[in-house]
C-alpha cells in the first residue's frame, strides 16, 4: 500500500452518505458539478507527507490533512447567522462521524477535525439568498508499507 488517502477518503465519504441527518445533503468525493444548491459536503483537497518509520525504509508514516468545504444556501433569511448555524450542524455530522469510528473502517489509525477553520458568508446580488461556506481540515494518520 503506497498511500491510505484514497481508502481514508471514500470510507469518510460511505460513513457521511450513510448519516441520517446528512440525508438531504449531498456528500460529493472531489468538487460538486454542476454546483448543487441548497446544501453540500465537499471533501477536497489533501496535502502531507510520508517519513521513514523503520530502518530500509519499507514502513513510512503517512500523515495528512484533508480539506472539507461545507456550504449552505438558503432563501428567506434577513442575515448569514441561519446559513452559518447550519454550516457548523453539518460539521457536527463529521466530528461525530470521526467520533464514531476514528479508524474509518481501519483505513487509518486516526482521523480528528484540526485547525484551521475558516468561514465566509456573502448574500447573491439580488439579495434573495445567504450563502455560507465553511472550510474544515480533518487529520489522519497511518504507518504504511512501500511495497
Amino acid at each position: 500500500m503506497a498511500s491510505s488517502i484514497p481508502a481514508f477518503k471514500a470510507a469518510l465519504f460511505t460513513a457521511l452518505q450513510a448519516r441520517p441527518n446528512l440525508a438531504t445533503v449531498q456528500v460529493t468525493y472531489g468538487g460538486p458539478w454542476p454546483m448543487p444548491e441548497g446544501e453540500w459536503i465537499w471533501l477536497a483537497g489533501v496535502s502531507g507527507q510520508q517519513e521513514a518509520a523503520a530502518i530500509g525504509n519499507q514502513r513510512r508514516e503517512e500523515r495528512y490533512r484533508l480539506n472539507i468545504l461545507i456550504r449552505v444556501t438558503q432563501t428567506g433569511n434577513e442575515s448569514a447567522q441561519p446559513t452559518t448555524e447550519r454550516c457548523f450542524a453539518l460539521f457536527n455530522e463529521i466530528e461525530q462521524t470521526l467520533r464514531a469510528d476514528p479508524t474509518q473502517g481501519q483505513s487509518v489509525r486516526e482521523s480528528y477535525p484540526t485547525g484551521p477553520i475558516e468561514l465566509a458568508e456573502d448574500v447573491t446580488s439580488d439579495g434573495s439568498q445567504w450563502v455560507s461556506e465553511l472550510l474544515v481540515t480533518v487529520e489522519a494518520r497511518k504507518r504504511v508499507s512501500a511495497l
